[in-house]
């Protein structure tokens, strides 16, 4: 991937995006009976997603720090994108809530200030493809 688009609280952060990535899981719950013939037999739950994002930190203000930090503890709209263009059904948009749980300071010295966070998904995703 190399021109994603990253999308938080209304906000393009895709010039300051190194890594996006979401996961999306569905829980198992387990139905094996006598009938089972001695194997599980499972069928699907609930789904739950968590978002990873990776920034070049920037702090002045509206950008990447002051916009998490603003939002810590809340829920924000967030949209994916495979490449930072139209949305199409080959350049699909997931747009979702997630819980800002996690705001992150810091690095080493002379090294490039990143910001990496996990936030959980909470509620349906849609995935648009126009």
């Amino acid at each position: 991937m190399t021109a994603t688009r990253v999308e938080i609280a209304g906000t393009n952060f895709s010039d300051h995006g190194v890594s996006a990535d979401l996961s999306i899981d569905v829980n198992t719950l387990e139905t094996s009976n006598f009938a089972s013939a001695g194997w599980t037999e499972m069928i699907a739950g609930m789904k739950s997603a968590t978002v990873n994002l990776t920034f070049n930190d920037d702090f002045a203000a509206s950008n990447v720090d002051a916009t998490i930090w603003s939002n810590l503890g809340a829920s924000v709209a967030v949209k994916l994108r495979p490449v930072n263009t139209t949305t199409t059904a080959t350049n699909p948009e997931f747009q979702f809530t997630a819980l800002v749980t996690q705001h992150r300071f810091g690095g080493a010295v002379g090294a490039l200030a990143q910001k990496a966070i996990s936030w959980p998904v909470t509620g349906a995703i849609t995935r648009a493809t126009s």
